[in-house]
């Protein structure tokens, strides 16, 4: 029990630091009006993170109870590909209304927050996806190993960080997030991989990839707002038509914890 929950310990302080060290170097660096900013900004992203607490609580369960099933590799691969999914739509959805949010709903004066919203979905997105590749370690018992990557990311986090803000700003910092997170998810699905439990489907995430950065891209160059929501909104009405493996496994998810 000790080998198991031990390494678990400092795993949550390098998950700590991996995830809101930036806001101290922004502070120290920069400033607290810039600061205050990047707070703000990372508000609406963070709505992802509800999406994948609420997963979790099923996910955790469910990769316990299939660990020794002959079909857990099937099970396993159905599910990421559409947690990965849902966690795109969901990211294109809050980087298509971005603008409108922070012009009609937020403080004018944090209006410029908006252009940051991209960069901290993807890292709320990778963050998501690296917390699913973690279920599978523990289920296995490779908690050391979840220390060890999560490490790595925190250090990579660290030093991008403070290389980045005196050359972007707080641009900087939130993309040192998403190269950290990048890291964490690269070297844990290589090891998962190598369990035999895990299949990537590279071509899908590829796609989901594309769209979110031709959506952010339009964002950021398109000055009108109504034009910008309508493509967005499009494009996650085709993404919910084509692919139906998301629902399809989502309900299969709910029917197992039951």
């Amino acid at each position: 029990m000790l080998k198991y929950s031990v390494p678990l310990i400092p795993n949550y302080f390098a998950w700590w630091l991996n995830a809101s060290s930036d806001r101290l170097f922004i502070i120290t660096m920069i400033g607290a009006s810039a600061n205050g900013l990047y707070a703000m900004a990372s508000k609406i992203p963070n709505f992802i993170n509800v999406v994948t607490t609420i997963f979790s609580q099923s996910w955790q369960i469910s990769i316990v109870e299939e660990y020794d099933h002959k079909g857990n590799k099937k099970f396993v691969s159905n599910v990421f590909v559409s947690f990965v999914s849902a966690l795109f739509l969901v990211g294109i959805l809050i980087v298509t209304f971005a603008r409108p949010i922070f012009l009609w709903i937020l403080d004018r004066s944090y209006y410029e927050g908006w252009k940051l919203t991209a960069l901290l979905v993807l890292a709320v997105i990778y963050n998501g996806i690296a917390l699913f590749l973690e279920a599978i370690y523990t289920a296995y018992k490779k908690t050391f190993s979840v220390l060890i990557t999560t490490t790595y990311g925190a250090i990579i986090n660290v030093l991008v960080t403070v290389s980045l803000i005196p050359l972007m700003g707080y641009y900087g910092a939130a993309l040192a997030n998403v190269i950290s997170f990048f890291v964490v998810i690269l070297i844990r699905i290589i090891e998962v991989h190598r369990i035999g439990i895990l299949n990537i489907d590279v071509k899908r995430i590829s796609v989901y990839h594309f769209l979110f950065f031709l959506v952010s891209f339009i964002s950021l160059i398109c000055k009108n707002v109504i034009l910008v929501s309508i493509i967005g909104v499009f494009i996650c009405a085709l993404i919910l038509l084509f692919d139906k493996n998301i629902s399809k496994q989502f309900n299969m998810l709910k029917g197992r914890k039951k």
